[in-house]
């Protein structure tokens, strides 16, 4: 009888997990006229006007929760207390269970698809003090794994935010993870979140200055990063992200998918692995970051597949991706770049994800072609119609293959050069289908005066 009522008590555990619901938390800093004291609830006056008082509660209580984040700058507002260090600088939103958080929202979406995060910027700050970098909070972002909360999963998911302007200069741990510091702190404890759609932009630290993933005094990191970007992160050991396991524990790993890296100029790496934590780097770009090493590691496996790094480490693409305007942190790409169509369908991050950082669909193809990923945080688009083409305008007659499967001749009527509007016409020729034309793609590029991208009208 005992064991029968043991085993209702289970089922009914069970039961209760499984129909847990979600509760939705809003937060919108534009909230200046609280009702009473706002609980989340609803957007106006119901929504906290600051982010930590919604995540204290996720902290605190049974989940499941998601947080929705209207636009605006949000700047830390509690001290983490869980460094052993006090004083202004040691405020960061602080995260020590599962929890979904996303940015992107204008204060109006009844459901998760309606929020735009291009359209309403949602920006993480360390930005506390006087304008400048020195006293800025340490770190942005804190999330801490730990048995005496519960840890930290892959179902914890920061989405959809820029974080910026943290500045790890001090004592540890606050001298790791200007942006986000993931700890998992002691054997048998693990911070594995889920970081995706996120600019992680002008953080500093002593070490790992974007993102310090850790695995403390014997803890486990596991994260996922996914379709980020690292822009300009610019002192200190490791610019963008370090996965540092403990050396005893060796199945810590992070898997880095579909991010792009520029501008993250320092002394040492972009990327650092060390002490068992193995990391898995699919479909990225890695370029225009100074003299450093694009990646280290140190008692690890680090794997490549599919990505495009400077010099060519680890037998990646050495091409020069074309990002949009990357002095300026636009690390989109240009229609004529070879990260177009050439990622990998199968990286493991890309498991369920189905956009891109600006929204748009992860898979997008000229027509003709079997639809392949990008490389990179940005997919570029294409008409359902549209097929393309790389041509070099240089000689009068050029076969070409590079990017669409065909072997047309084409012959240019006219001199192509930078002042030349997007109606230009070039005629080519090839046996039955004399007569048709290709059209530039609006917006387009022209390189060394010679080469320009272009787009079939209809599939041939």
């Amino acid at each position: 009888m005992k064991s029968f009522l043991t085993l209702l008590f289970i089922i009914s555990l069970l039961s209760l997990q499984l129909n847990a619901q979600t509760t939705i938390l809003r937060v919108d800093i534009d909230n200046t006229n609280p009702l009473g004291t706002p609980d989340g609830s609803a957007w106006g006056n119901l929504a906290f006007p600051d982010l930590q008082s919604a995540l204290n509660i996720s902290n605190t209580n049974p989940g499941p929760y998601e947080i929705w984040v209207a636009e605006g700058t949000y700047n830390p507002t509690e001290e983490n207390t869980s460094t052993g260090q006090t004083g202004d600088r040691n405020k960061a939103f602080f995260i020590n269970k599962d929890v979904q958080l996303f940015g992107g929202f204008d204060g109006t979406e009844t459901g998760l698809m309606q929020r735009d995060i291009v359209q309403h910027v949602t920006i993480l700050s360390g930005e506390i003090g006087n304008p400048g970098i020195a006293d800025n909070t340490y770190h942005v972002i804190y999330i801490l794994g730990l048995s005496s909360n519960s840890n930290i999963s892959r179902d914890c998911i920061i989405d959809g935010f820029t974080i910026e302007d943290g500045n790890a200069d001090g004592p540890f741990p606050n001298n790791l993870g200007g942006g986000i510091a993931n700890i998992g702190r002691f054997s048998g404890n693990e911070s594995s979140p889920t970081i995706q759609n996120c600019v992680i932009q002008n953080n500093t630290a002593n070490n790992g200055r974007g993102i310090y993933n850790i695995g403390d005094n014997g803890g486990k990191i596991n994260p996922l990063i996914n379709n980020c970007t690292f822009y300009n992160q610019d002192a200190g050991e490791a610019t963008a992200i370090i996965n540092n396991g403990n050396g005893s524990d060796t199945t810590s790993s992070a898997v880095i998918t579909n991010c792009s890296f520029y501008g993250n100029a320092g002394a040492f790496v972009v990327i650092g692995n060390y002490n068992t934590a193995d990391a898995k780097i699919e479909n990225c770009i890695i370029w225009g970051n100074g003299t450093m090493s694009p990646i280290s590691d140190f008692n690890t496996v680090t794997t490549i597949t599919t990505s495009i790094i400077e010099g060519g480490q680890f037998g990646a693409i050495d091409k020069d991706p074309y990002f949009v305007d990357a002095a300026n942190g636009d690390l989109r790409l240009q229609s004529h770049s070879p990260a177009i169509e050439k990622g990998d369908n199968g990286a493991m991050g890309l498991s369920g994800v189905i956009t891109d950082l600006d929204g748009n669909p992860r898979l997008s193809a000229p027509c003709g072609t079997i639809k392949q990923v990008d490389i990179g945080a940005y997919e570029r688009q294409f008409l359902s119609n549209e097929g393309y083409e790389n041509i070099n305008a240089l000689h009068l007659t050029q076969t070409h293959n590079e990017h669409f499967n065909t072997s047309y001749s084409i012959e240019s009527d006219q001199i192509i050069d930078g002042g030349m509007g997007n109606t230009i016409q070039v005629d080519y020729e090839a046996g039955i289908t004399s007569g048709k034309f290709i059209l530039l793609m609006p917006g387009f590029e022209v390189k060394s005066d010679m080469i320009f991208h272009a787009y079939m009208a209809g599939c041939n």
